[in-house]
């Protein structure tokens, strides 16, 4: 099985010695030996990406000009150098300098995450912009909706997604997302996938506070003359967690209808009893009085915690539009221990689900 070093570890000393060379570049008075100790001093080895990241966006401060368009200029030619998720470091740089005085440092802040966010991504830096003045950061993501780079395109909508993973919260936002709504609108149509895919996001993100909102912006993008495959399929992934959960209303939006025609037969486990590490192995028969129809097909794992409690994952198999009346399906699903799943021996469960209803369910052990 092959193996993959850990992304922290792209942050190794050619990595940084060349990001040293670069900056030097654009500054004779770069320090690269401080540069290059203060990054590697101390714990290093013990910080995980985003630390080591601030590590890197920290030495740069102390060693960069004070000058804060001064230093932004050295960054500019640096920039070009690199990119990926490693390059982050860039924004971060920007963020971390602006936190001393955003509204002084704004307009030099708010071109240079537009600037940077090609070669990475700025959208964990404009987050303090919008804690720090919400309504003139979102008139600026407005604007940058017209931009013809799609990066900063996209930056208007996934830096103010309400629940962006790893990045400052916006409590805001989540209580009230209406604010949004004119990027989201301005954005639905994009040429670019890319961009289109984030608008979807954040609209999953505020379909998990407020799913009748969605529910309603889901109906009105769907029912518009414009709307098209593009648009269709950007829809569907925003109401992608409604749709998980089994939300009624989003099911029959998307034609799938209650499945009392369904019924689940014969779900059958390979083995009763599996160890941690083990695959379980499962097949079910789906059948109807009639025609299948339009179906989506989940199955349910209903893991045991620590606490002995039992509780549910839901994972999709199939989405499918059949005009038999029988189907039969498998499925493998591993229980190997993941850093973000641990498993705990016991009783577990095992569940299917059609058109977000469960339609059979069997119990199964998980040894140590």
């Amino acid at each position: 099985m092959t193996s993959f070093a850990p992304l922290k570890d792209g942050y190794d000393r050619a990595y940084i010695k060349s990001l040293a060379r670069a900056l030097k570049g654009g500054f004779k008075s770069f320090d690269s030996k401080k540069f290059t100790t203060q990054v590697f001093a101390n714990n290093w080895d013990e910080l995980e990406l985003k630390a080591r990241m601030r590590r890197i966006s920290e030495s740069m401060d102390s060693c960069l000009s004070k000058n804060f368009k001064s230093a932004l200029k050295v960054v500019d030619q640096a920039v070009h150098q690199f990119d990926g998720y490693l390059a982050l470091f860039f924004p971060d740089f920007v963020e971390l300098r602006a936190e001393r005085d955003i509204l002084g440092l704004w307009q030099p802040t708010i071109s240079a995450l537009a600037r940077y966010t090609e070669f990475s991504s700025s959208e964990f830096a404009v987050r303090p912009m919008i804690i720090a003045d919400q309504e003139r950061m979102l008139a600026q993501m407005l604007t940058w909706t017209k931009n013809s780079n799609e990066h900063v395109r996209r930056l208007a909508s996934e830096g103010s997604r309400p629940r962006l993973p790893w990045a400052m919260a916006l409590p805001a936002l989540k209580k009230d997302p209406t604010p949004l709504l004119p990027i989201l609108d301005a954005l639905r149509s994009d040429k670019s996938e890319y961009v289109r895919r984030s608008v979807a996001n954040n609209l999953n993100d505020i379909s998990k506070d407020h799913p009748e909102l969605v529910l309603g912006i889901a109906n009105r993008w769907l029912s518009e003359s414009s709307c098209d495959a593009n648009r269709r399929r950007l829809v569907k992934h925003a109401c992608r967690s409604m749709l998980k959960a089994g939300n009624p209303k989003v099911l029959r939006l998307f034609g799938f209808r209650d499945p009392k025609h369904i019924a689940v037969n014969t779900l059958k486990l390979h083995r009763k009893k599996i160890v941690v590490g083990d695959v379980l192995e499962f097949d079910f028969v789906v059948t109807a009085n009639d025609s299948l129809g339009l179906l989506r097909v989940e199955y349910i794992i209903y893991y045991r915690k620590k606490n002995g409690d039992l509780k549910p994952k839901i994972f999709k198999i199939s989405e499918f539009d059949s005009g038999e009346s029988i189907k039969t399906m498998t499925r493998r699903h591993s229980f190997k221990d993941l850093s973000t799943r641990r498993h705990y021996p016991g009783r577990h469960e095992v569940a299917i689900l059609i058109n977000g209803v469960e339609k059979s369910r069997v119990a199964f052990r998980l040894l140590p």
